[in-house]
């Protein structure tokens, strides 16, 4: 994932290169537009994280282990763009709220997943995240029919992944464990590069690329509730440095010359390794371990209504 991430910001620094060199600034009309864009969709997601029994990564190699598979979530929300000359200033806010989920919890005595001796099938049917982007770039294309924008970005994820007994599960089931509220939350920036086009295919169809890559400053921590030792609301804390990468795709059609209709796919991927696990208890004080790893990775689809404002010459 670290070397896709880095092609990834090469690929980016050669395009920005080549257009700065074909396409002058000062060749760009010099139009002034604000877009707003409402969107609203589904997203499906995994994500995990384990640790290991010390802070060197062994007794065992793998101690706990987590998986949120999947998580079905809406996703909405609104990006807006403002464009002036070459300049273009993008944002975004993407809220989502759990709908549905599984979660496994499995713990281990030997290394590479053996000798197990926790296994808990659980549910993760509430919740909530937010993703926000401020990204300013520049548009080096003078054709009418095509955007090609290379941009620094800032976006900060955050989200909550919980630990339930199932909807359907009563308490007299053997499985059901009584006030069961444990939840994982993670935010962190991450700061990165991207580049995006929208190429007008004729008056009414368009397509819309972007790309990005970026580095992150992990940092999440847990509720365990049932577990009388552990310290609450933060049972244990992890941090590390990742990466994240972000790809979207998606067309449009245009109902007037100022107002369009369209639909998108993005996938997003996320991962650290080598962090810091941190264990918050009562009677021992805090416990050090190493987070092996934590990742996502994210689908979404989404529609979207964009509205269009020139506003200047």
């Amino acid at each position: 994932m670290q070397k896709s991430v880095w092609i990834s910001f090469f690929i980016l620094l050669i395009a920005n290169s080549t257009y700065a060199q074909n396409f002058p600034i000062n060749e760009k009309l010099n139009n002034s537009t604000l877009s707003i864009q409402p969107k609203v969709g589904y997203s499906i997601s995994k994500t995990t994280f384990n640790i290991s029994g010390n802070e060197l990564g062994k007794n065992p190699n793998i101690l706990s282990e987590l998986i949120w598979d999947p998580t079905n979530a809406l996703e909405f929300g609104l990006e807006m763009k403002l464009s002036h000359k070459k300049f273009v200033l993008n944002g975004e806010i993407l809220l989502n709220k759990n709908l549905s989920g599984n979660v496994t919890d499995f713990d281990y005595d030997g290394d590479n997943r053996t000798q197990p001796y926790t296994q808990l099938y659980l549910s993760n049917h509430k919740g909530t995240g937010l993703s926000i982007k401020v990204q300013p770039g520049i548009d080096w294309s003078t054709q009418e029919n095509l955007s090609f924008v290379t941009y620094l970005s800032f976006n900060h994820t955050s989200r909550s992944l919980y630990l339930l007994n199932d909807k359907n599960r009563r308490s007299n089931d053997r499985n059901y464990l009584p006030g069961l509220n444990s939840y994982y939350k993670y935010k962190f920036p991450n700061y990165g590069v991207g580049m995006a086009m929208d190429y007008g295919i004729n008056e009414n169809w368009s397509t819309q690329i972007a790309v990005e890559g970026y580095i992150s400053k992990y940092y999440a921590y847990g509720n365990w509730n049932l577990i009388e030792d552990f310290e609450k609301p933060i049972s244990y804390e992890h941090k590390g440095n990742g990466q994240k990468f972000f790809a979207t795709a998606g067309f449009a059609y245009a109902l007037s010359p100022n107002l369009g209709i369209g639909m998108q796919y993005s996938f997003g991927h996320f991962n650290l390794q080598n962090g810091k696990d941190y264990l918050y208890t009562y009677s021992e004080g805090t416990k050090r371990t190493r987070l092996n790893d934590a990742n996502e990775t994210k689908h979404s689809f989404l529609l979207n209504l964009r509205y269009s404002l020139p506003f200047g010459n």
